[in-house]
């Protein structure tokens, strides 16, 4: 009976190799003959795809340390410049309502060295101490004309008071740095002492109604002041340019 079913099973292709794959298992299970370990085949894309994504983490970990760093580098730089203007000015004009934190702000936003400002607010208020600029916070006279008012102040008709003395650094920074300069154009106090301190342009808002070659100011000797300024920051180590 057993012998029928098994010639039965011969005769069909799929029943032929059943037997086979049986007789192999059997075959394995009684006289132990092992077989190869199947080993995954790891396509070598994959293996590219790998390396380059761990390249590619150290590079970005990489540049992130070295901008790290260079923003600390910046930092310290930025404390130093901060210092140095407190410095000056306690030193030389310790009643200045002025500090180091506002005029290294807009020397930054407006591009102007800081020893270029100072000599604008030296010059023009004793940084800040001295003249209308008391009672306007407008250190730098922007907008600010005599007018027949002598040193009085009037904040309708010829004065621009400002509400606070940030704001006043600032708007000496915007009027320089659009009114006094051009755009893309390196700004110096050396460059503004070459030029007799004349606006050559009329992009800025501040510059509006106020005719290209205009004087910042309207003393003629202003420009041996300046000098003296410019001697001073340079041998002090406070950049004008």
């Amino acid at each position: 009976m057993k012998i029928n079913i098994l010639k039965g099973i011969m005769r069909n292709p799929i029943g032929a190799l059943f037997v086979v794959v049986i007789f192999f298992a059997t075959a394995v299970s009684v006289f132990g003959v092992e077989q190869p370990p199947v080993v995954p085949i790891v396509p070598v894309t994959t293996e590219i795809t790998e390396a380059k994504a761990e390249a590619e983490a150290i590079i970005d970990t990489t540049i992130g340390l070295v901008v790290e760093e260079n923003k600390e580098e910046k930092d310290i730089e930025r404390v130093e410049r901060v210092e140095r203007v407190n410095s000056f000015i306690q030193g030389r004009y310790p009643t200045s309502p002025l500090n180091g934190e506002m005029i290294i702000s807009t020397s930054d936003s407006y591009s102007i060295p800081e020893g270029f400002l100072m000599s604008i607010f030296i010059q023009e208020s004793s940084m800040g101490i001295n003249g209308r600029a008391v009672g306007t916070k407008n250190p730098g006279n922007i907008g600010n004309t005599d007018a027949g008012d002598g040193k009085s102040v009037n904040c309708q008709a010829y004065n621009w008071c400002l509400g606070g003395w940030s704001v006043g650094t600032d708007l000496t920074g915007e009027y320089i740095g659009t009114c006094h300069f051009n755009e893309g154009e390196p700004i110096s106090l050396e460059a503004w002492i070459d030029r007799d301190f004349r606006t050559v342009s009329n992009r800025g808002r501040l510059c509006r109604g106020v005719a290209i070659g205009s004087r910042y100011m309207t003393n003629p000797n202003t420009n041996v002041a300046y000098a003296r300024h410019l001697a001073m920051f340079s041998e002090l180590g406070i950049p004008t340019h």
